[in-house]
Parts: C-alpha cells; structure tokens; sequence
C-alpha cells in the first residue's frame, strides 16, 4: 500500500503517517476509504 488515504471526514493521511488503528480501520472500513495511488 502506498501513496496517501483520503477518510470520509475528509481528511487525508499519508501512508507513513498512518499509526495502526488507521491501517486496521482501512482494512475494515474499506468502502469508505479510497486509496489514491
């Protein structure tokens, strides 16, 4: 996985900045996240 994550609230996270609750929310969650690649 790489490049940055834009969440539904609209904020974006960068890969290297996600800690892993965010990692595992995308896992989880992953209809409402789009990956940008």
């Amino acid at each position: 996985m790489g490049g940055a994550l834009e969440m539904d609230d609209g904020l974006w996270y960068f890969d290297k900045d996600l800690p892993d609750v965010f990692k595992a929310k995308f896992k989880t969650d992953r209809k409402n996240i789009k990956e940008i690649g």
